[in-house]
């Protein structure tokens, strides 16, 4: 998922289901650096072939 050796990411949002009450289906990241900004399904944060997670 990142590419142009971004490293370092903010949630910028947190986008909720349509339904009232239903859980938290994506986020939207912003590049430190380079100010992209893409939506993410927020499990794939979890999935390592996907993301990578701290210092890697």
């Amino acid at each position: 998922m990142p590419g142009n050796k971004e490293k370092h990411f903010l949630v910028i949002k947190v986008i909720e289901a349509p339904e009232p009450g239903q859980p938290v289906t994506h986020v939207e990241l912003e590049a430190i650096y380079t100010r992209r900004v893409t939506i993410l399904a927020w499990r794939e944060l979890e999935d390592a072939s996907v993301w990578r997670r701290g210092w890697q």
